[in-house]
């Protein structure tokens, strides 16, 4: 093969890893080699139109010793942005009671139903718990073992400041 096939066929593989990474769907070069001839014509409008639609910018495409496409990945957002966002998570009350079941001492999964007003693991528990992990609110005191039967979760110090910024808003009120 060709220096200049072996190129195209990077510079393929680059484009197919940079869509798994970005949009999340998993193509497999043959897969993607196979879509190409589906839609001859509108792979440079639907990659813009994807870059703008994930946020990014237009790729740039360039004709410089082969045929050249530049994708820039978004930029980290700056913390106030974050930390704005952070402020912005809205709980349910019984979120809520789960973290206030935390403060002061670890609780069990057991402890987080109760509190939650579940007496299984139902999908809406699952999510509810997720979502209080995932935002940071609550961290689990075995991390490297997410399933362990004497798991239980803390408050972390995110969750604190959470609920003293809700204890302050029901003040107002």
């Amino acid at each position: 093969m060709s220096p200049v096939g072996q190129r195209e066929i990077l510079t393929q593989l680059r484009v197919v890893q940079f869509f798994q990474d970005a949009f999340g769907y998993a193509y497999s070069p043959l897969t993607a080699f196979a879509h190409q001839g589906e839609h001859m014509g509108t792979g440079t409008r639907d990659m813009i139109r994807r870059c703008v639609n994930a946020g990014l910018q237009e790729p740039e495409f360039a004709e410089a010793d082969g045929f050249v496409t530049t994708i820039r990945r978004a930029l980290p957002q700056p913390r106030s942005r974050r930390k704005a966002q952070e402020a912005q998570v809205t709980l349910l009350a019984w979120e809520v009671d789960m973290l206030r079941v935390c403060a002061g001492h670890p609780a069990t999964g057991q402890d987080l139903l109760a509190a939650a007003g579940y007496s299984s693991r139902t999908g809406n528990f699952k999510r509810g718990l997720a979502k209080l992990l995932s935002e940071r609110l609550l961290e689990m005191t075995i991390p490297d073992q997410p399933r362990s039967h004497s798991q239980q979760y803390r408050l972390s110090a995110a969750g604190e400041k959470k609920l003293k910024t809700i204890a302050q808003e029901q003040k107002r009120r």
